[in-house]
This record gives structure tokens, C-alpha cells and sequence, in this order.
């Protein structure tokens, strides 16, 4: 029995058997965070031990799933393929579940909620309202090259074409790809007006299993590689900011994950949080085992204690911002500022929390020289208040992620 606390909206979750302790997780902070009623979509699973007001358990059935469990090779060849497989279920599971709800908001079941969640939320349906196609988030480094060898840029400062995850399915279907900015799917906005985008979803992931294709080479990312395809061939440029839906490797460290969060949550800049947490995992090929592997139950603990506001830390080497100042000048909005320190190489990246636009400079930040940017007057001028700059660099930690040295408001 759901509380139907907001009539018409609803977050969905899919998960599978071996997830649940994961999913509980994500429980403890949507009852701690969030008002609104949310589906968790079970594959080939019943739940019938966890009572919520606010939260329905959905039976969903895969029979292909269920046919290789038993024995049949027809379709899943091997493990590997029934991995792969089960990550092209959400488009299937999402179009056949569009109820009477208008509104939606799915995340995958190891994101975590925030105080900001909510806010997200209803912000997404003032910018994106009824769109047909599902806004996911975009890519923290921009392009993505995840399964394959080429470089993301040329000689020339061009995007290599070569380097888009679905190129292969543009050369499949004989298109020529477009390039944009790559979107995560582990949380996304989408409405009742969505089903048909689903259905070519997993239209296309059912053909290349159907067919016996490469799996690896098409579908890389599971339908995450189809969504791309698909916003590639329809030029969709709409996304969720990465820093409002954040992800953490599973593998950087404690510390710098508490200071990062504790950073963007007290500048009301993040809204959820997509990370595994684990005891020991310190590699890839560990990961890979994760029947093997446990859940960091302290870590979590550590997170939810920063969420709360239990822990607040300060931004690394007190760096402060001297100087924010915003002039208007035709379409553009420039900003100048300076700093009290030497910074070196980092990023500054925008982000305006109520569009979720946002947008990316590098900089060799040096003390009490005056820096600019400019920004679009279209993208950033919903009011100072939902405006921040994150500053990130300089050193690559683990997996590429760059510890958040400061956040700023532009005033």
C-alpha cells in the first residue's frame, strides 16, 4: 500500500536477488530523505518480508532469463552473455510498468538519496516537463570510450568518432553517428510519454542477442550503449548535471569520498549518490567476483553520518575565493575572479542545479591574477542561488577521479 504522498510521481529501482543488501541502502536513505513513493521492480524474485508505506515491490518476470537458468542456450549462450543480458532489462521493465503515474525518476539500486532528491526531482519536470525521450545523466569526463582501445581526441582537437561506445550500432544500422555528450543511465528523468523510446530500447538489445551478435562490441554498456545511440540519432542534448547525480568509484578512497560529499551537500548541489561500497575490493578483476565480496557496512555508516550533516569537512588547504563578480553583456554572462592562493592545473565546472546545465574550464589557477569565463545567459540565469562552481583537480586519483578542492557561489 503506497502513501501516495505526491499523487503521479514515483522513483523506480530494478533489482535483482543477489542486489538486495544493496538495495537496502538505497531503502535507508529514500526513508530518510524522500516523500515520494517509490517501485522496486524484482527480476524473476518476490519480496514479501519488507513493509514500507511509501515503497511497492513489483514481480517482474524475463522468461529468457529463467529459460538459461534451466538449461537453454538458445538465446544466452554462457555467463558472460547472461550478465550482459540482464543489463539491458530497464527499457523492458520501465515501459511495461507505466501506470497512472505521470512522472518518473529511476535510479539504479546502488544510488543513495539526499536531502536534494526530492528537489531534483520536481525541478526535472519544470525543465524537461513531458518528454518523450528519458534525460540521463551526463558523463562526468564528457565522451566515453568503454570498450574499445581509441583515443577520445584526435591531433587536431577533434572527437575521434572511432571512440564512441555506439559507433559500432551507428555502423550496424548504416548512420552516420553524431557526436555528444556521453549519459550515464543510473539515474534519469522520465515520464509516461517515454514508452515508445523504451521499446526501440529493447528492441534493438533483443535483436543482438536474437541474432547471436557480439554483445561486447554492440552493447558494451548493456542498453546504457542503445540510450546513446538513440540520443546520438536524435541529436537529444538534455542531461542531469554530474555533479547532482554524483558517482564514486567503489574503489577511491573513504577519506576523499566523505570530503567530497560533505563539500557538495552543503552547497546543496548534490542530490543523489551512485556508489558500491565494499570490504577489500581494490581492483577490477575483484570486483568482478562480487559473490565474494562484502559490503563496507562502516563506509556506509560514514556516508549517511555526512548526508546528515553529522560530519562537515572543510575544503582541502583553506582555499578561499576572493573576488566572484558577474557582468551582464549581450547573451553572455561573464564572471571574474581570483584566488589567495597558487592552485595549479584544475577545472572549474558550473553547474546551475535548477536547469542542470553546466559547463567545464581548465585553468591554471595562480595567486591574485584575475581570471573570466563566460557562460551562456540562457543556461545560467535562473537566479544566483542555484548557481555553484566546483573546482577539481590536480592530480587523477584512482579511476580517474579528481578530489573536489572547493565550491563557490557566484554572487
Amino acid at each position: 500500500m503506497l502513501s501516495k504522498n505526491y499523487k503521479g510521481l514515483a522513483y523506480t529501482v530494478i533489482v535483482d536477488e543477489f542486489y538486495l543488501p544493496i538495495l537496502d541502502k538505497l531503502i535507508q536513505t529514500h526513508q530518510r530523505f524522500s516523500k515520494i513513493d517509490l517501485y522496486v521492480f524484482t527480476v524473476n524474485f518476490e519480496v514479501n518480508d519488507r513493509k514500507y508505506s511509501n515503497i511497492k515491490f513489483i514481480k517482474c518476470t524475463d522468461k529468457t532469463l529463467q529459460d538459461f537458468n534451466k538449461g537453454d542456450r538458445t538465446i544466452i549462450k554462457n555467463d558472460f552473455e547472461k550478465h550482459k543480458y540482464s543489463t539491458t532489462l530497464k527499457p523492458k521493465f520501465l515501459s511495461n510498468f507505466i501506470e497512472d503515474i505521470k512522472y518518473y525518476f529511476f535510479v539504479d539500486c546502488d544510488v543513495l538519496f539526499t536531502k536534494l532528491s526530492d528537489t531534483l526531482f520536481f525541478n526535472s519536470i519544470q525543465k524537461f516537463g513531458d518528454t518523450e525521450i528519458p534525460v540521463s545523466t551526463k558523463f562526468f569526463h564528457q565522451y566515453c570510450n568503454h570498450g574499445n582501445t581509441e583515443k577520445i581526441i584526435n591531433e587536431d582537437g577533434e572527437v575521434n568518432v572511432n571512440s564512441l561506445t555506439y559507433k559500432p550500432l551507428c555502423d550496424l544500422n548504416k548512420e552516420k553517428p553524431i557526436v555528444i555528450d556521453y549519459k550515464s543511465t543510473y539515474c534519469m528523468y522520465y515520464t509516461n510519454k517515454c514508452e515508445e523510446f523504451f521499446n526501440e530500447v529493447d528492441k534493438i538489445c533483443t535483436s543482438i542477442f536474437k541474432k547471436g551478435l557480439d554483445c561486447d562490441l554492440y552493447l558494451p554498456l548493456g542498453d546504457e550503449t542503445v540510450f546513446n545511440y538513440l540520443y546520438s540519432k536524435n541529436n537529444f542534448t538534455n542531461y542531469l548535471s554530474s555533479f547532482t547525480c554524483y558517482n564514486i568509484s567503489p574503489f577511491l578512497n573513504i577519506q576523499t569520498v566523505l570530503q567530497n560529499i560533505s563539500l557538495l551537500n552543503k552547497e546543496s548541489l548534490v542530490a543523489f549518490i551512485h556508489t558500491k561500497r565494499f570490504l577489500k575490493a581494490k581492483s577490477h578483476e575483484q570486483f568482478k567476483s562480487l559473490e565474494k565480496i562484502k559490503l563496507n557496512d562502516e563506509e556506509y555508516k560514514e556516508i549517511y553520518r555526512t548526508l546528515n550533516s553529522e560530519i562537515v569537512y572543510q575544503p582541502r588547504d583553506k582555499i578561499s575565493i576572493t573576488k566572484v563578480h558577474k557582468n551582464y553583456n549581450t547573451n553572455l554572462i561573464k564572471i571574474n575572479f581570483n584566488f589567495n592562493e597558487t592552485l595549479g592545473p584544475m577545472k572549474i565546472k558550473l553547474v546551475n542545479f535548477k536547469s542542470q546545465k553546466e559547463k567545464r574550464f581548465d585553468m591554471d589557477l595562480k595567486k591574485d591574477l584575475n581570471y573570466f569565463i563566460l557562460i551562456s545567459r540562457e543556461d545560467f540565469d535562473d537566479g544566483d542561488e542555484y548557481i555553484r562552481g566546483v573546482i577539481y583537480g590536480p592530480t587523477p586519483t584512482i579511476n580517474n577521479y579528481e578530489p573536489i578542492q572547493n565550491i563557490f557561489k557566484i554572487v
